[in-house]
């Protein structure tokens, strides 16, 4: 497999794929037909949306890091102030972005680990078919990962206000209290 994507076979498999498909897209935005137009026109507006869509979660996901990074230098700011360090903050990178336990990508391990032990018998099992799960399954977690570490950073949006309102009352406590000394 790893020859074929060296010799560049596959690469053209997914061009010509991807050729047929826009020459589908095409005629079907060309076509004269009354089911076909009204196809094409949904065809135009799917893509569309599914641009739009991907666009706006990759937005919000950068906004949400660029608010995590600004509430934290506030914070790590406030906490220099009182001469704290940054651990006080509660940032910690506590398992950001690890998997929970799901049963979905457990059955997955099992099922490829069940794969493996058969052939190790000596049963017919397709190597092609584990290498393939295995990556779907990599695949699995990666999108797994990336959701558990954005629902961390939502938490810690969520909190971070709170916590940087506190530390700025702390300071300005600690400012009056030097001050009136």
């Amino acid at each position: 497999m790893k020859k074929a994507y060296a010799d560049g076979a596959f690469d053209a498999l997914h061009r010509r794929r991807r050729a047929e498909a826009e020459a589908r897209y095409k005629a079907l935005l060309e076509a004269e037909e009354k089911d076909d137009v009204k196809k094409g026109k949904q065809l135009k507006t799917n893509r569309k949306a599914a641009g739009k869509y991907r666009k706006r979660k990759r937005a919000e996901a950068d906004d949400l890091v660029q608010e995590v990074a600004l509430l934290t230098e506030q914070g790590v700011v406030l906490l220099g102030r009182l001469g704290c360090g940054a651990e006080k903050l509660g940032l910690g990178d506590d398992d950001a972005g690890e998997i929970k336990d799901r049963n979905d990508i457990r059955k997955d391990r099992e099922a490829i680990e069940a794969l493996v032990n058969a052939k190790t018998r000596g049963e017919a099992v397709d190597a092609k078919e584990i290498s393939r799960k295995r990556a779907a399954l990599k695949e699995k977690e990666r999108r797994a990962r990336k959701k558990a570490k954005l629902e961390k950073d939502q938490e810690r949006a969520k909190a971070l206000p709170g916590r940087v309102a506190e530390l700025e009352k702390e300071v300005c406590l600690l400012e009056f209290a030097l001050d009136v000394m």
